[in-house]
């Protein structure tokens, strides 16, 4: 059988939850499982993508809306582990992470491209506006809330994840959940969104220095997902 034309089908019942963090090479991961399951079976599929302007549902919709869609054997989108206790009980989940001060470079980039009131091109003014939004994301996903010190429950949660992906080593990453799962995803291609940035500006020293200090969080569920995955 040809790699590429390799269909995973659900056994068992079993059901899969891809937690899609944003500019961690999420797309592309989100286009290989596509690609390599039958539209039945997912959520989004293409017509779900389609008919909502090429977004997720948001996540308390799905869970108040659409159980029908809970009950997809692969689920994809930007949705956190407060979505596991709606899902099967031995669902599989998957994450991909990335070095978090280049995942916010990457982000606020994104936000220059996409939103006029930006298109300037200073990072700066995008920290100034969207620190919140920017910062400790992939912990956010993994349960973190700066209302509490909860870090030790975040990594607790990162440790109960099938299976850590990290964007920099995207190849890699996809062989190594080949082995794990037994799945055939044919990942040699560009990836989507690959790309440098174009401030037209630095961003300055306080904003990083202020950034690095608030992201402490975030930089140490990092450096365990790197731990993890060096033992895959």
């Amino acid at each position: 059988m040809e790699l590429s034309k390799w269909i995973y089908i659900p056994q068992n019942g079993e059901q899969i939850l891809f937690m899609h963090v944003p500019k961690t090479a999420g797309t592309t991961m989100r286009d290989l499982l596509t690609r390599h399951c039958r539209q039945k079976d997912i959520y989004p599929s293409k017509i779900h993508l389609f008919t909502n302007g090429n977004k997720y549902l948001k996540q308390p919709i799905l869970i108040a809306n659409r159980k029908d869609l809970l009950e997809k054997p692969v689920i994809m989108g930007h949705y956190n582990v407060r979505l596991l206790p709606h899902l099967s009980s031995g669902v599989k989940t998957i994450i991909f992470l990335r070095e978090p001060m280049a995942r916010i470079q990457s982000h606020i980039k994104h936000i220059i491209s996409k939103e006029p009131e930006f298109k300037h091109g200073n990072p700066n003014a995008v920290i100034e506006e969207r620190f919140e939004v920017l910062c400790n994301l992939q912990a956010r996903i993994l349960g973190y809330t700066k209302r509490r010190p909860n870090l030790k429950e975040v990594l607790q949660n990162l440790e109960n994840i099938t299976f850590i992906g990290l964007q920099e080593k995207f190849a890699t990453s996809i062989e190594k959940l080949n082995q794990k799962f037994g799945w055939q995803l044919d990942y040699q291609q560009q990836r989507t969104n690959a790309s440098t940035n174009n401030f037209t500006k630095p961003i300055s020293n306080e904003n990083m220095e202020r950034i690095q200090k608030y992201i402490e969080p975030e930089l140490a569920v990092y450096r365990r997902a790197e731990e993890i995955f060096r033992k895959y």
